[in-house]
């Protein structure tokens, strides 16, 4: 029986988020340039297409990133309380992707709010 999922976020920038995953501790495994790596999920369950692993910390079993940007994940036998390892590493890659697309030499003033449901609002002044 499989456990693994499919996220429905697709990661556009597969080097960012897995250096953001390194920042915030996670562990993190980069196929060379042009190759792919098996990531072991659940029993004899595999991901034998991808680009990236990325073990979340207290996660049994490593995220797998395809080079189309899917991320393949089994939670099974992780932590319970840790599903929000992925969610709140999608958010600062989130919000580190949008950030490197502004262009601060053209904003007069900037504010970042974080909402309700988690998510974070920058206003631009220009």
């Amino acid at each position: 029986m499989s456990h693994t999922t499919t996220y429905g976020q697709i990661i556009t920038d597969i080097k960012r988020f897995c250096e953001v995953a390194k920042k915030r501790g996670h562990q993190v495994r980069l196929a060379d340039k042009g190759k792919t790596i098996q990531v072991q999920q659940y029993g004899q369950n595999w991901v034998n297409d991808a680009v990236a692993e990325v073990h979340l910390k207290d996660w049994r079993f490593p995220l797998a990133i395809k080079e189309s940007g899917e991320i393949m994940y089994d939670h099974w036998g992780s932590k319970y309380d840790t599903m929000d390892y992925l969610g709140e590493t999608l958010q600062a890659y989130n919000q580190e992707l949008v950030s490197s697309s502004i262009p601060f030499d053209q904003v007069e003033n900037w504010t970042t709010k974080k909402v309700a449901n988690g998510d974070v609002v920058i206003t631009l002044e220009y």
